[in-house]
């Protein structure tokens, strides 16, 4: 393949990556929103194993007080509470994993839309 056809076929894949996005543009709100609602699902799996660890399903104490109702549901239980420990703010681990995941996000779109750019005048 001739290196013009190259380069051209690497400067439509880029272009493709980026969205079009020129340099300094933010991501969409519907990207921000999945970052967001993944970021989310990431804390509410944090807390799961998190309450996996301090409630075993042996304890005789727990929320159902034991027995084989709560032997057979307490991961379920973990699950749905982590989720709902999440949602209503959590641990603040959800903050900080949308925040790192839209910074890195939109210095890759950045360096892409550069790429691009330098790839026009060559």
């Amino acid at each position: 393949m001739p290196t013009a056809q190259l380069y051209g076929a690497q400067a439509a894949r880029q272009k493709a990556l980026v969205g079009g996005m020129q340099q300094g543009q933010s991501l969409s709100p519907e990207t921000k929103a999945k970052m967001h609602a993944q970021a989310q699902d990431f804390e509410s799996f944090y807390i799961y194993q998190f309450l996996e660890l301090v409630t075993p399903p042996e304890d005789k104490n727990s929320v159902m007080n034991g027995g084989p109702g709560e032997e057979m549901f307490h991961h379920q239980l973990n699950e749905e509470m982590g989720k709902t420990i999440a949602q209503r703010g959590g641990f603040g681990v959800a903050d900080t994993v949308y925040a790192e995941l839209v910074r890195q996000q939109e210095a890759h779109n950045a360096a892409m839309a550069r790429a691009n750019q330098a790839n026009q005048y060559q």
